[in-house]
């Protein structure tokens, strides 16, 4: 009897109604999610189940998208576009959260988009990993941050420093729909994301998030968008020949990254390993994560206050446009009529009741009921909208903004000499100054909105009761009534608003918007060298009081233009402070140019890479696995083995070894730490072939020896079924996809090893359907059982996110 082919539990199925682009797809390294982007350039997000989580909209339906990538903890989703920018999408909303423009850095193709986790107490880390003997996985700190807390000594100072007293300000609200950043800040759920989201990893933590061009030159930030800088090719892969990042691999205990990099010269192709050492983490320390959360906090704030700013002049458009509009019009037909103007007429008729017949004319035949509603509406909707803006939105971003600052300035006077991370108390200072401004002015534009919007009430109010008695026939009862009915008004408050905000509103100089009747120089505060603050609250002083500032004293638009070119003052000095600690070492040859003996491969577009740590007290070893495609039956396999002492990074060892099969290798992974999941075609069937690599953990039949570049060592292949020993390829085998129709040809696989829920994503040959098996079950268990626990849900996914029905 026949024995039955090995198969895996398959968890679910997927047929698309468009071709997959395979070369973009990639699996949530936390949650059960594959992220593709099909024929017609539409990223969407599925479950294994086949459910579709979301799907994002492009900014233009001409954009091709070159690359994707998850955030370590499944949190945000990289998207690269041909227009050189990448988007930043909430996985739990949809929604883009930021983009990042790299344009300025580049005018080549973005090629690798990669982002990485490394954790800034690496010494304490590694140690437990040592001590704790296997007690605590890398993926625990990874998906649950709560308990690196626990795991660390404790530490007063630290705590101390690291004490969060944002949470207890009150919550920033969401902004109407319509403005610069589409929607990010107009949802709960976005907003909540970009300020409120907890994060306890970042204590411990930083995400860098690197970006690789055509031309070879890479681009560095850290905590999601906080740039750190761009490097040349040159100071990159050091090759003289053109060439260009293709791979980025990291392990979050380690701040030295792997780089591999690809170079050609005319047809001949090469690879080499290039290190990465992140100084920044290992010399900034335990800080380096409380600064890059917060820079990039002050950014987003930033954002958000230039939102406020066009809500805000919005609405003051709309409470001004359309009484404006009266106001020219009432001017035109007394112009005509009479010598007077409408102010001194509307002045005339509230002191005195007497109308005159021009003005009635006006009141009654062009205003009327009809307009006044209108007039009153848009003014004051337009005030409320800006009493609401700014007392919700404006100054609870100041409070938040100056909360942020001084931390960073506590920072700097700590770091006073020597400061590694790029802090100089003055420019905080004066952002501190700028602030302070900013706040005063928020309380005076406050007021003043509240003051204008009385006034207008009682004016309103007041001109309706004169549309009434001038409309209505002197010789009906009901004339005398209205005559001598007392419309309850303080007429004081009518006064006010006819002498001042129906003339020009005081607004027009808060918000910095130029008068024609204002013919005094604006205040220049770029020339100040000194502390504003003081000299501008004396100012605003007089302008309360109703006196008129020899200079226009600066507005909304001037001090938040000085404060955005204050911040970006201290984080390009932050960023250059961190890029001079970021290392480039001398690259390792792994595949020489015009390499011609059987070790050598015949192409170089299928590769992988994986880095594991082997922590040693003093220093740790960091081994890079790289495989790429030979042959159309061999795997090539490097082991590069680096020594790392105080963050910097040498070459130990350099090992390889081939890994020959009967069949044609269609694609591959590393599944682990432990396996290479192959994907392989064989006459009849398809295959998935699973072989341990790593020589460290587990006995690995792959015969790695010293690499020489010269010369291919047969001893150092292993060989499976060549010579019809198919025993021993048979032992390999973990599912054979079956021969009858219809065929399943595999195109391309993705392989999630995350332990206890490793899963591996099979693209068919036809780019429509999907099939999804669980690696750490066997057919055995339940029918259907995984299916149903995806679409119950299990609290790891699916939480807080939009389904598309």
């Amino acid at each position: 009897m026949a024995q039955e082919p090995p198969s895996l539990n398959m968890l679910g199925e997927k047929i698309l109604p468009q071709h997959v682009q395979p070369e973009l797809l990639t699996y949530c390294p936390t949650m059960d999610l594959i992220a593709l982007v099909t024929a017609d350039e539409q990223t969407q997000v599925f479950r294994l189940n086949g459910q579709r989580v979301f799907s994002v909209q492009k900014k233009s339906p001409s954009l091709k998208i070159s690359q994707l990538s998850w955030k370590p903890n499944g949190s945000l989703l990289a998207i690269a576009y041909d227009d050189l920018s990448v988007s930043l999408i909430n996985s739990q909303t949809g929604k883009a959260v930021t983009e990042i423009h790299c344009s300025s850095r580049s005018t080549s193709p973005i090629c690798t988009l990669s982002w990485n986790t490394t954790f800034t107490n690496l010494h304490a880390f590694q140690a437990m990993l040592l001590k704790k003997d296997g007690q605590h996985k890398i993926e625990e700190f990874l998906t649950k941050p709560e308990i690196l807390g626990g795991l660390l000594p404790p530490n007063l100072p630290d705590e101390f420093g690291f004490l969060d007293v944002e949470h207890i300000l009150p919550r920033l609200s969401t902004l109407p729909l319509g403005g610069q950043e589409d929607d990010v800040f107009s949802l709960r759920t976005s907003l909540d994301v970009v300020f409120h989201s907890s994060s306890q990893s970042a204590q411990h933590s930083i995400d860098s998030l690197c970006v690789g061009f055509e031309e070879g030159s890479y681009y560095v930030s850290i905590h999601d968008c906080f740039e750190i800088g761009s490097f040349a090719s040159a100071q990159v892969s050091k090759q003289t020949s053109s060439s260009k990042v293709v791979a980025h691999a990291s392990h979050p205990l380690s701040s030295t990254h792997a780089l591999l990099s690809k170079s050609t010269n005319g047809e001949l192709e090469a690879l080499h390993l290039v290190p990465l050492d992140l100084l920044l983490i290992p010399e900034t320390g335990k800080y380096l994560s409380l600064l890059a959360a917060k820079a990039t906090q002050l950014q987003n704030l930033l954002r958000y206050l230039k939102e406020v700013q066009t809500h805000v002049f919005r609405e003051f458009k709309t409470s001004q446009e359309l009484p404006g509009r009266f106001m020219r019009n009432v001017s035109e037909s007394l112009t005509e009529k009479t010598t007077f103007t409408w102010p001194q007429a509307a002045y005339h008729l509230v002191v005195t009741g007497d109308c005159p017949p021009p003005v009635k004319e006006w009141l009654v035949d062009e205003l009327g009921d009809r307009g006044h509603k209108r007039w009153e509406k848009a003014a004051i909707t337009g005030y409320e909208g800006i009493r609401r803006l700014v007392h919700e939105s404006l100054i609870p971003t100041l409070e938040r903004f100056t909360t942020v600052v001084t931390r960073f300035r506590g920072l700097a006077r700590f770091y006073e000499s020597a400061n590694p991370l790029g802090l100089e108390t003055e420019d905080l200072n004066d952002i501190v100054d700028t602030l302070s401004c900013l706040q005063v002015l928020a309380h005076t534009i406050l007021k003043t909105t509240c003051r204008e919007l009385r006034q207008f009430t009682a004016f309103s109010v007041w001109l309706k009761s004169e549309i009434e008695i001038q409309t209505i026939d002197p010789t009906d009862a009901a004339a005398d009534e209205l005559a001598v009915k007392d419309p309850m008004l303080d007429y004081s408050e009518v006064l006010a608003y006819v002498e001042g905000p129906m003339l020009a509103s005081r607004l027009v100089e808060l918000f910095d918007i130029q008068s024609e009747e204002d013919k005094r120089p604006r205040w220049d505060i770029a020339a100040e060298q000194r502390s504003i603050f003081d000299f501008f609250k004396t100012q605003m002083r007089m302008y309360n009081t109703g006196g008129i500032p020899e200079q226009r004293i600066p507005g909304l638009s001037a001090l938040l233009s000085r404060l955005d070119q204050q911040c970006r003052k201290v984080f390009s000095r932050i960023a250059e402070a961190q890029k001079r600690k970021v290392c480039f070492r001398d690259p390792i040859t792994i595949v020489k140019q015009g390499q011609v003996d059987r070790s050598a491969p015949t192409g170089l577009d299928k590769f992988d890479m994986r880095v594991i740590l082997h922590p040693q007290k003093g220093s740790h070893m960091v081994h890079c696995y790289i495989a790429f495609e030979g042959a159309v039956h061999t795997v090539h396999i490097h082991q590069i083995a680096l020594l790392v002492e105080n963050g910097y990074s040498r070459l130990h060892k350099h090992k390889s070894a081939v890994i020959e099969l009967p069949h044609t290798i269609e694609d591959f992974k590393f599944a682990d730490d432990e396996n290479i999941m192959i994907a392989c075609r064989s006459t009849t069937s398809s295959m998935l072939i699973s072989i341990p690599y790593n020589e460290s953990s587990t006995p690995s039949p792959v015969p790695y020896g010293t690499h020489n570049e010269t010369r291919y060592d047969p001893s150092m292949t292993l060989s499976l079924g060549r010579d019809g020993d198919e025993i021993a390829l048979r032992t390999y085998i973990r599912h054979v996809f079956p021969s009858v129709a219809p065929a399943f040809a595999i195109e391309r696989i993705e392989v999630n090893g995350r332990k206890g829920r490793r899963v591996v994503c099979v693209v068919a040959k036809d780019r429509l359907r999907l099939r999804f098996f669980d690696l750490d079950s066997h057919e055995e268990d339940v029918d259907g059982q995984e299916v149903n626990d995806q679409e119950e849900g299990d609290g790891s996914e699916g939480e807080g996110m939009q389904i598309d029905e």
